[in-house]
């Protein structure tokens, strides 16, 4: 078996159609001057080691950041590259483009040839989607968070992250070349499941056999004051599954200490003995939610951008309150487990809707109020929303989806649904939960909910 994590990665990659093979890290950010700010970085990988990436806020822009390579240019020109808007990297112009405030993500150019010492490669980029952490003001660990998705060519060999260091006056982020031992973890590890229900927390995640005994983890509680404590969370006899390549899934329910339990989230960080992030998630303290809406066995919160967890920590403490917005919540982390990419319709000045959920191609996206009552005007609010982002957003098919907690009547429900609207029963999400056991695509999920694609 071939225990070099490099060989045994390209080897998967090339055993694909496309020979791509996608590897998650973690979210990027960085504070700065006092709070939180998001940064997406294009970097173009090539096919020698990297000697440095600098990253430094571009004006009017989320996105900066681009390798320096010392057989083409220095830092320094690099910085000057990027504050006039483009870098010019050989004969290659590359323009910085514009953050995309729906996916969160950032394009890179078409693959390209590059010739190196009389040798042609192939290479593609390396994207990094910006997070912000929901603490806006607050430097939760004070530590880097890293998330990319690594689409590279077969031919091509490279060293990953090892050593981040910040520099928040100069706001330069230094990125330098790893051992193996972190390629394998930055590959590998990554948390599958985390669930904080007041005085416990459920984790299940994966990582190289070989590096569990070095693996720590470490709970950020968010306390009644608004004070942060860091608590380390002991594995002791977890129950472990072994994986294919060579990986081994670690689950175990941790009870937590006493002032911690009404803390209204958790960041959980795992690393490495040195400290070195490998997987982070941020978790609210869902406590006892309704056994309906008690949904999912695992989710992935880094598709809710920090306004879900701003909102439900803002919630009024009442029965009514915390249940809108637990059910709000509820329905996110639903629609992400059934294969949508699922974000807030802050940026877009929507306040008044609560998810949009895309299909994983764009072409359709669902737009989700939740309400417990006046369901013809959050059914109208939906409808402006609709008509709104199909208005100012080419590409994508919107439909509202209005969904209440079992008070429409079937008469009033088929008042209001109109082509692009459709108003369905809190119990009717019993089918879409059924997918979700199954795995379902977010395709099936349409024909469940009555809508032609």
């Amino acid at each position: 078996m071939n225990h070099d994590p490099v060989e045994r990665f390209l080897s998967l990659a090339s055993k694909l159609d496309d020979v791509y093979k996608t590897m998650r890290i973690k979210s990027l950010c960085v504070r700065n001057q006092g709070s939180w700010m998001s940064i997406g970085t294009q970097i173009t990988l090539l096919p020698y080691e990297v000697e440095e990436i600098v990253s430094k806020p571009y004006p009017g822009k989320y996105l900066t950041g681009f390798e320096s390579y010392s057989k083409y240019i220095s830092a320094h020109h690099l910085i000057n590259q990027i504050q006039s808007g483009f870098l010019k990297l050989g004969k290659d112009e590359i323009i910085l483009q514009e953050h995309d405030p729906i996916s969160d993500w950032f394009f890179f150019p078409s693959s390209k040839n590059e010739e190196v010492d009389g040798q042609s490669y192939s290479y593609h980029g390396l994207i990094l989607r910006g997070y912000c952490n929901p603490f806006t003001q607050r430097n939760l660990l004070d530590e880097m968070k890293l998330n990319a998705d690594v689409r590279l060519n077969s031919k091509i060999r490279f060293d990953t992250v090892q050593e981040l260091s910040k520099s928040y006056l100069g706001r330069e982020i230094h990125v330098r070349s790893a051992s193996r031992i972190y390629i394998e973890a930055l590959s590998w590890t990554q948390i599958q499941q985390a669930l904080f229900t007041g005085n416990q927390i459920h984790l299940t995640f994966t990582c190289p056999e070989t590096l569990e005994p070095r693996i720590k983890i470490r709970a950020g509680f968010l306390l009644p004051d608004n004070d942060i404590r860091i608590h380390s969370l002991r594995l002791k006899n977890p129950i472990r599954k072994q994986l294919d390549n060579d990986l081994v899934e670690i689950e175990k329910t941790v009870q937590i200490p006493s002032w911690a339990q009404k803390s209204e989230s958790v960041n959980i960080t795992i690393s490495v003995e040195d400290d070195f992030p490998l997987d982070n998630i941020l978790v609210p303290n869902i406590g006892e939610l309704n056994p309906t809406l008690h949904l999912m066995k695992s989710f992935d919160t880094a598709e809710l951008s920090g306004r879900t967890f701003n909102k439900w920590i803002r919630s009024e403490d009442t029965s009514v309150g915390r249940k809108l917005d637990r059910f709000e919540y509820a329905i996110s982390v639903l629609f992400i487990s059934l294969g949508f990419v699922v974000v807030l319709p802050g940026p877009l000045g929507l306040e008044g809707i609560d998810v949009i959920a895309y299909l994983p191609d764009k072409r359709m996206a669902l737009v989700l109020e939740c309400s417990s009552g006046k369901v013809a005007k959050k059914a109208a609010g939906c409808l402006r929303a609709v008509k709104r982002l199909t208005k100012s957003i080419s590409g994508t098919h919107f439909i509202g989806i209005a969904v209440t907690s079992g008070i429409a009547s079937n008469i009033e429900r088929t008042q209001l649904e109109t082509d692009e609207l459709k108003v369905i029963d809190s119990r009717d999400l019993d089918s879409l939960l059924a997918l979700a056991e199954e795995k379902q695509n977010p395709y099936h999920v349409l024909t469940s909910l009555g809508i032609d694609y």
